[in-house]
């Protein structure tokens, strides 16, 4: 994409807005009933997979907290 001289790009990739953070909280929520259900019904790959999106999901939730930007080093 190209720019005029003096102009700056704009963050196409903003990392922590609020749809996406509503969007993580909704996944976490679904992570936690996959695991809960998965353990229930005996569906191991409902577990591991609930676990995983809870891990990454948290990552995210704590990195927007502390403010920490995890795409833009």
């Amino acid at each position: 994409m190209r720019y005029r001289v003096g102009d700056e790009p704009v963050d196409a990739l903003a990392a922590f807005d609020p749809l996406s953070t509503a969007t993580v909280v909704y996944a976490l929520l679904l992570a936690l009933a996959f695991v809960v259900l998965g353990r229930r019904y005996r569906q191991w790959w409902a577990v591991v997979w609930g676990g995983g999106l809870a891990v990454v999901s948290l990552i995210y939730l704590l990195a927007a907290w502390f403010g920490v930007d995890l795409l833009h080093r």
